[in-house]
C-alpha cells in the first residue's frame, strides 16, 4: 500500500467513525424513549400492587382469597421496581459516558483534519472533555433521564411511608437509590480517567 493510499484509507476510516457517531447519537435518544416506556410499565405494575395493599403483614400470597396484597408483596414489588429503574439508569449512564468518549474521539478527528480552521468552524461549540464537571459530564438528555429515574425511585421509596414503617426494610429500599448515585459517581471517575486524559 502506497503512502497516498494509506492516507486515503485513514481518512475514510476516520470519516466513517465520524458518520457513525451521529447515527449512534440518534439511536441512543430513541432508546431513551423506550426506557421511559419501560419505567411507565414498572410504575403501573407497582401502582396496581400498592392500590390493592392489605393491612396484613405476613402472608406472601393475596390475603384471605381477596385481591389484596400483603405488605411483604408490597415491599418486594417496591424493591424490584426500584432495581429495574436502577438497571435502566445504569444503561442510561453508560450510553451518556459512551457518547462523551466518542465525542472526544470525534473532536480529535476534527482537530486533526481541520487544524487551523477548527476554532473558526466550531468556536465556542468545540467539545472540551476537561471542561465538563461532575454535574454535566453526561449529555443533557442523559442527565435529565438520570434525574427522572432518581425522582421516580424517591417517589417509590416515599410511597412506603404512607403505608407502614419498618426500619430494616426501609433501609433496604434505600439501596437502589444509593446504587443509582454510586453508579453516577463511578462513571464520573471513569470519565475523568479515560476521557479527559485521553
Amino acid at each position: 500500500m502506497t503512502n497516498e493510499q494509506n492516507k486515503d484509507f485513514k481518512f475514510e476510516l476516520l470519516k466513517s467513525f465520524h458518520d457513525q457517531f451521529a447515527e449512534n447519537q440518534n439511536h441512543h435518544q430513541a432508546l431513551l424513549i423506550k426506557f421511559i416506556s419501560a419505567i411507565a410499565v414498572v410504575v403501573v405494575g407497582y401502582a396496581i400492587v400498592y392500590s390493592a395493599k392489605s393491612k396484613d403483614i405476613l402472608p406472601i400470597m393475596p390475603v384471605d382469597g381477596k385481591n389484596a396484597y400483603s405488605f411483604t408483596v408490597l415491599y418486594f414489588s417496591n424493591f424490584l421496581s426500584q432495581l429495574v429503574i436502577w438497571l435502566l439508569n445504569c444503561v442510561n449512564i453508560n450510553i451518556g459516558y459512551g457518547f462523551r468518549r466518542d465525542q472526544k474521539v470525534v473532536a480529535n478527528i476534527r482537530q486533526k483534519y481541520l487544524q487551523d480552521d477548527y476554532s473558526e468552524v466550531f468556536g465556542r461549540l468545540a467539545f472540551r472533555a476537561d471542561s465538563k464537571s461532575f454535574h454535566d459530564y453526561l449529555p443533557n438528555f442523559n442527565t435529565i433521564f438520570y434525574l427522572f429515574c432518581i425522582a421516580i425511585q424517591a417517589v417509590l421509596y416515599m410511597s412506603i411511608f404512607f403505608v407502614e414503617n419498618y426500619l430494616l426494610l426501609d433501609i433496604l429500599l434505600l439501596l437502589p437509590i444509593l446504587l443509582s448515585l454510586a453508579t453516577y459517581i463511578l462513571y464520573y471517575y471513569i470519565y475523568k480517567a479515560k476521557v479527559t486524559k485521553a
